[in-house]
């Protein structure tokens, strides 16, 4: 169901795109007295599947804030999430982290993506809703690589178990900036 997910005040949404298979995308940065767990509601009753990352070692976003790409579509097993955006020129130790979602009916088994991108890490960072053969739900596959470039990063394809419409997105995530006495550090 085309949903949005209503503004929750610790929060910066990068996307909430409102449709059936849309991304909502966002960010916070994280404090001893977060609480365990975040509740989020829709605007709409709706079966979504969510990964969140807890992640070290980056730029606090109010100095730089995580970016998207331009959002890929297609109906195939192979979706291909977009290139990054590009980081500004400089070599740093950048986190890429690509997702691919779409509905479907599949058991909760990790086996919705059968394939990373090349080069791409998960430990079982996927989540699917639904109950095969019983109803349509969301599906999340997510990976993630830490490179050290200057240049735009294109992660590749998955490779998914339903030949279905789907959405991918791929987020870049700022490394946190040393000073050093000689210089700047990445």
């Amino acid at each position: 169901t085309a949903a949005t997910v209503n503004a929750h005040a610790d929060w910066t949404e990068l996307a909430d795109e409102n449709l059936a298979i849309g991304h909502y995308i966002a960010y916070r940065w994280a404090t001893a007295a977060d609480p365990a767990t975040w509740t989020l509601v829709t605007s709409a009753s709706t079966r979504d599947a969510h990964v969140i990352f807890r992640i070290s070692g980056a730029m606090n976003p109010a100095n730089r804030a995580p970016q998207i790409g331009t959002v890929a579509s297609g109906s195939s097993t192979t979706p291909d999430p977009p290139a990054s955006v590009d980081p500004p020129g400089n070599a740093a130790d950048y986190l890429f982290i690509t997702m691919c979602c779409s509905a479907g009916e599949q058991a909760d088994d990790e086996t919705y993506v059968t394939t990373f991108p090349t080069n791409y890490s998960y430990t079982t960072n996927e989540k699917t809703c639904g109950v095969a053969g019983t109803n349509l739900a969301g599906l999340i596959g997510v990976a993630t690589r830490q490179l050290n470039t200057a240049v735009a990063e294109d992660p590749g394809t998955f490779t998914v178990s339903e030949n279905a419409s789907w959405r991918t997105q791929t987020i870049i995530v700022y490394p946190l900036v040393k000073k050093t006495t000689t210089g700047i550090a990445r």
